[in-house]
C-alpha cells in the first residue's frame, strides 16, 4: 500500500544536469569528455527533433565513488573552458565559483 511510498527530497537524485551558455554544442563537449574518460549525455539528445536551445549535459554520479567526482569535473571543465572562451563567453571555473558558496 501507500505506507511504503515516501516522496524524495529535491536532493534526491542519481543525476545533475548542467546547463551550458549559449553558443556551446553539447554534443561537441560530450564526445570531447568521452575522450578524457567523462561519461556524459548530452542534454539535446532528450528533445524531440534535437532542438538546440536546450543545450547541456546530463551528469550521472551514482557509480562515482566520491574521491573520482572533482578530477572528473577538471577533465570536464577541460572541456567546456575552452568552448566558452571561443564563444566570446567567459572562461569562469565552475568549480571556483561552487567552492565559494560552499561552507568550508
Amino acid at each position: 500500500g501507500r505506507a511504503w511510498l515516501n516522496p524524495g527530497s529535491e536532493t534526491a537524485g542519481l543525476h545533475l544536469v548542467l546547463r551550458l551558455p549559449e553558443g556551446v554544442d553539447d554534443r561537441t563537449i560530450e564526445a570531447l569528455a568521452y575522450q578524457r574518460g567523462v561519461l556524459t549525455r548530452a542534454l539535446s539528445r532528450y528533445y524531440h527533433q534535437h532542438r538546440r536551445n536546450n543545450r547541456g549535459l546530463l551528469l550521472g554520479y551514482a557509480c562515482v565513488h566520491e574521491t573520482g567526482i572533482a578530477p572528473a569535473f577538471e577533465r570536464l571543465l577541460g572541456c567546456i573552458e575552452p568552448a566558452i572562451t571561443r564563444t566570446g563567453g567567459p572562461a569562469v571555473s565552475m568549480l571556483d565559483a561552487a567552492s565559494r558558496r560552499r561552507p568550508d
